[in-house]
């Protein structure tokens, strides 16, 4: 992919350790998507995009996402014959959660 880096490390690491990894990591991950649902950057008349930001592990790896079909169009934003501006939620709520673990 470009633009991207990738770092592997090849070591064992003990079971205790990966418990201790995956842990922080699902608990990271539920905090980011609860300061996206607490966001005031969206007006969110139905209901229906802060009810579907979730945290979930996918393969090894745990995420935030917003399932809405239209948390995209929220998030960045959209051109077109009615444009509307971004109001990011979830971009920001990571460098929230983020610097506050750091």
């Amino acid at each position: 992919m470009r633009g991207s880096v990738r770092v592997e490390i090849d070591m064992e690491i003990p079971p205790e350790v990966a418990a201790l990894i995956e842990k922080n990591a699902e608990t990271i991950a539920g905090m980011i998507a609860g300061e996206a649902e607490a966001s005031t950057a969206f007006s969110d008349k139905s209901g229906g995009l802060r009810s579907g930001i979730k945290s979930e592990k996918r393969g090894e790896v745990w995420i935030a996402k917003a399932k809405s079909p239209h948390a995209h169009l929220v998030e960045y934003g959209h051109g077109g014959p009615n444009p509307a501006p971004a109001h990011p939620f979830l971009r920001p709520a990571k460098f929230r959660v983020i610097s506050q673990v750091k």
